[in-house]
């Protein structure tokens, strides 16, 4: 049951370290995309512009997938990561509400990898992954 409470605490935490703003809406209806389980709005058409530290952390991320190695110690570290990207969050605006959109399915999955080191939790993270540079930059 406890493992069922780490990605809810995961999110909670995310969304309230970072700095919010909600009032900015630089996307229109027709940049709407839909992917699976992500709904991000583009920036009239263009890549959200993300700052250094998460476009740190999402490289390493991403080199720690492409390095690939054991299962669990992947899983382990991407946890790791990610709880530094959330420790580090000063962004605000919509880039940052796009940010949380793409978080959303992220988070989780990289939880349930930490947890059950498991080839389809590796997967899932893996596609979220390469949709990232398709929004993001």
């Amino acid at each position: 049951m406890k493992y069922f409470y780490i990605p809810i605490a995961a999110i909670i935490l995310f969304f309230t370290a970072c700095k919010e703003n909600h009032d900015t809406h630089q996307g229109s209806p027709d940049n709407h995309i839909e992917t699976g389980e992500l709904q991000i709005t583009l920036n009239d058409g263009q890549k959200w512009e993300l700052d250094d530290h998460t476009q740190m952390m999402f490289k390493a991320m991403t080199e720690r997938v492409d390095a690939g190695g054991d299962i669990n110690a992947v899983g382990k570290g991407l946890k790791s990561d990610l709880d530094k990207l959330i420790q580090g969050c000063t962004m605000t605006g919509e880039a940052h509400n796009q940010l949380h959109a793409f978080l959303t399915p992220f988070i989780p999955a990289v939880q349930k990898l930490s947890t059950n080191g498991s080839a389809e939790s590796l997967k899932t993270v893996e596609e979220l992954l390469q949709k990232y540079p398709k929004y993001f930059e």
